[in-house]
């Protein structure tokens, strides 16, 4: 998986111009995501599926993060998807 973000980083600030501090920030989105679906036992990326994605969103709103750094994190996992 970190090889898929790094890939993703780098096509974001190639292909788009993203600021660093975006950059950073979907990275440590992807991360999180990352230690999720790792601690659920999931193998890889593209074993995700959309119950995962529920899970992991249910487990931000319980560790009571800001709505907008959820909508953020959620936008960065729909970027992602669609790279």
């Amino acid at each position: 998986m970190d090889t898929l973000i790094d890939r993703f980083i780098n096509h974001l600030s190639v292909e788009k111009g993203l600021s660093p501090n975006t950059l950073s920030a979907y990275a440590q989105d992807l991360q999180k995501l990352t230690e999720f679906i790792d601690q659920k036992g999931i193998s890889g990326p593209d074993r995700i599926e959309r119950k995962e994605i529920l899970l992991f969103l249910s487990d931000l709103k319980r560790r009571a993060l800001a709505a907008s750094s959820t909508a953020r994190i959620l936008s960065t996992l729909r970027t992602f998807s669609n790279s």
